[in-house]
């Protein structure tokens, strides 16, 4: 079965983390991606939840080196489930260490549970910080890290396989429970001395549960600075990986993903003679069988992390996420950048594939006058952060957004929907979807669901933006789309605002043009319907727009505007021509 790792890779367009399958012989390691979807997955959490669904229809990216990756923590966006006191030569050492300020026995009668802050954990290869502020007491704790597979409240110990018999354990990882001694004695709790940044790394590889050896064979081993400190195997805890399961499910429900830390063996500083606390320069080594090692040196007092740690924000962490702050709550849930201004009865705008609400710029203050525009960007475009990590939009979930963003600005339609390229697209399922919302549209270079080739090549596009980044097609795209004549201070917004766009959001907008389908046209069939068509426009010809009254079979009711010199970005390239289209059909 497979071994999984978090990467992050030099020729991608940034630095977030992908989940790769990793070789048996630990040489190269490929993206994941789910079936039906074309984005490399970027959180582990997900594949566990859908594994026995996805298992054997994984799609495999590219091989990377190892060597040329850079791997990070598989699972950094919860708190880590721990368990203290675990092996019974080490609850003695740590009963007579002067430390133990959680019990006055050292063996304990129940599992020792406590939680380490998500923000503690680092990659397999990071730096810990020695906080020499806080703690003169620097340890380590090997452990064998256990993922959970799905969520259960009351699960029996006799239902939990250690190599998955019911899904409870998925997988096994490293894990290092650096803790602050005399905090966890002071404040005689684990917690705080558990959870200072940097304190919990994992990795570097994670098994799946049918992987893991005999836990007689599984062995536990540390070292500091090439000498072994601790060495153990599983089947020496006290309280077995089942038991503790069914611990942590009495009347709270584990979930998937959750990560449980299941003790540590013997030797850790304090248990040495005399005493032997990690310092700045040490290098620390932790293996366990059949997983993989993490190595993590000590960085000197006078540094700090890179940044407080970690960029992890919880599950909400994703690439290009955004601070809320002058965004739009939609019922949804999600937060879009929503632009409202003029007074007048409201019209809906709807910006395309690498647009923002700046495409409507140049007719947003004349149209003004008489209404009120209500202009936002797309999730994952402009300003609009994407959802989720695992948030895959595509035409009906952009309309739904259309009709929340209608419903956050309390306008109960219909309106009129201005719509350019695929935001026509998006405009159309609106309508079809939502009648009572739209009373007209207003389809700049409009577009239907792409032949073949043109869905290929728009997922090459994806692919490219998200090794190379914005750049690399942008002046492939603004040349493409514009006039032969069309003036450079045009061009130069148009790749002003495709290079600004975050990456990953414009390759799922990519993807969901892709995989469109048409929405029921006969639903248009008894709204007005103003195309407007650039004459020189490549990428919706003047075909699309006189085409359009056959999609809908109501040719009375869709009017066509040709606007000569003029490409696909008609709002920039002649706004006064396409402010003059509109008023007139309004």
């Amino acid at each position: 079965m497979p071994i999984f790792a978090a990467f992050t890779h030099a020729g991608f367009a940034s630095n977030f983390p992908y989940i790769g399958q990793v070789s048996s012989d630990h040489e190269t390691i490929q993206p994941v991606t789910l079936p039906g979807q074309s984005s490399p997955l970027t959180d582990l959490t997900l594949l566990i939840l859908l594994w026995d669904t996805v298992k054997d229809e994984l799609e495999l990216g590219d091989k990377l080196s190892l060597s040329d990756v850079e791997l990070k923590a598989p699972l950094p966006y919860r708190d880590v489930l721990c368990v203290g006191k675990n092996y019974m030569e080490h609850a003695a050492e740590f009963h007579a260490s002067g430390y133990d300020s959680s019990d006055k026995v050292a063996l304990p009668s129940h599992p020792v549970i406590f939680t380490k802050r998500y923000t503690s954990i680092i990659g397999p290869y990071d730096e810990i910080y020695s906080h020499p502020e806080a703690t003169q007491t620097l340890d380590y704790e090997g452990e064998l890290g256990v993922i959970i597979g799905k969520a259960g409240l009351g699960v029996k110990k006799e239902d939990v396989g250690l190599n998955g018999k019911g899904g409870w354990v998925w997988g096994y990882t490293v894990v290092n429970d650096v803790t602050a001694r005399e905090l966890q004695r002071d404040h005689k709790q684990f917690y705080i001395g558990k959870s200072l940044d940097t304190f919990c790394p994992q990795g570097p590889f994670v098994i799946t549960a049918d992987m893991l050896p005999a836990p007689h064979l599984v062995e536990v081993l540390t070292k500091v600075n090439g000498q072994v400190r601790q060495r153990a195997t599983i089947d020496q805890l006290i309280f077995d990986i089942p038991t503790l399961v069914e611990t942590l499910s009495k009347g709270i429900t584990i979930q998937p993903g959750d990560l449980l830390a299941t003790g540590t063996p013997a030797g850790v500083g304090f248990g040495l003679t005399p005493p032997t606390f990690l310092k700045p320069g040490d290098d620390v080594e932790i293996s366990i069988t059949g997983i993989g090692t993490i190595r993590n040196k000590v960085m000197a007092a006078s540094q700090r992390p890179a940044k407080p740690q970690p960029s992890i924000l919880a599950a909400s962490a994703m690439k290009g996420i955004k601070s809320s702050r002058g965004l739009t709550r939609l019922r949804s849930g999600k937060e879009l950048y929503v632009e409202k201004m003029g007074t007048g009865p409201p019209i809906l705008f709807i910006h395309g594939l690498g647009g923002t609400v700046n495409f409507y710029s140049p007719i947003a203050n004349e149209l003004a006058k008489t209404h009120t525009l209500i202009r936002y960007d797309a999730e994952g475009a402009g300003r609009s952060p994407i959802s989720s990590i695992s948030s895959f939009p595509d035409m009906e979930s952009f309309a739904e957004d259309a009709a929340d963003v209608l419903q956050s600005q309390s306008i109960q339609g219909p309106v009129p929907v201005v719509a350019h390229s695929m935001g026509t697209l998006v405009a159309a399922h609106l309508a079809a979807k939502h009648p009572a919302l739209v009373a007209s549209l207003i389809l700049l270079g409009p577009v239907k669901a792409l032949p073949e080739a043109a869905r290929t090549a728009t997922f090459g596009r994806a692919k490219t933006v998200r090794t190379k980044g914005m750049g690399a097609v942008a002046d492939t795209i603004v040349a493409a789309a514009t006039a032969p004549y069309c003036p450079s201070i045009v061009t130069s917004f148009a790749r002003e605002m495709l290079t600004a766009q975050n990456a990953e959001g414009y390759a799922r907008h990519c993807e969901a043009l892709a995989t469109a389908e048409n929405p029921d046209w006969t639903m248009l069939r008894g709204k007005p319907i103003l195309c407007i068509a650039g004459v020189a426009d490549k990428v919706s010809p003047v075909a699309n727009s006189e085409g359009y009254a056959d999609l809908v079979g109501h040719a009375a009711k869709v009017k066509v505007v040709k606007l000569e010199d003029c490409g696909h970005w008609h709002a920039l390239e002649k706004p006064e021509e396409v402010v003059k289209a509109i008023q007139q059909f309004l």
